[in-house]
């Protein structure tokens, strides 16, 4: 018996403290829960992958958030209060770009591989977003799963947020 041990504090806490604490949705509230609900989304797939076991729990947060925000029209959210979410939730628990972006990628791929991806609305091809099988948030976008996507031969034509605003 463990008594006196706290457990360490899961990614659905750290993206609570997150949305909460930076107030990047204190101006709009139903952003903000769409932003939550999908950033708990995948917080939750990153349980079935044991990439993430060793992974800190606020980079799988700072991800999940990230990978939330993505395919939300830039008139309500801009990449540039993107970027700052980035700056600022990575500063606060001294996160690398680098931590952030391969748990990003990795979680998009998971989301590929789900069958919530089968019943979400389709989105754009992965050449013009964000690639679930090796883009990056820096813009580019891995070459051969375009090539593999534009073939047939690779489903990454659904997105939880890609119907972000239409709701």
């Amino acid at each position: 018996r463990r008594e006196g041990r706290i457990p360490p504090p899961t990614s659905q806490a750290f993206i609570e403290n997150l949305l909460g604490q930076l107030g990047f949705f204190s101006a709009d509230a139903s952003l903000g829960s769409i932003v939550h609900q999908r950033a708990t989304f995948f917080a939750e797939i990153a349980l079935y992958d044991a990439a993430f076991v060793s992974m800190e729990r606020s980079v799988i947060a700072i991800a999940s958030i990230l990978n939330a925000m993505e395919g939300i029209d830039d008139s309500v959210l801009s990449r540039t209060q993107q970027d700052e979410f980035m700056r600022t939730a990575s500063g606060r628990y001294g996160q690398t770009y680098q931590d952030v972006d391969y748990a990003r990628n990795r979680l998009w791929y998971i989301y590929s591989m789900s069958a919530q991806c089968q019943a979400d609305e389709p989105a754009t091809p992965p050449s013009a977003q964000y690639c679930a099988a090796g883009g990056s948030s820096s813009g580019h976008v891995n070459k051969d799963a375009a090539a593999a996507w534009a073939a047939g031969q690779m489903d990454l034509e659904h997105s939880p947020v890609s119907v972000a605003t239409s709701h």
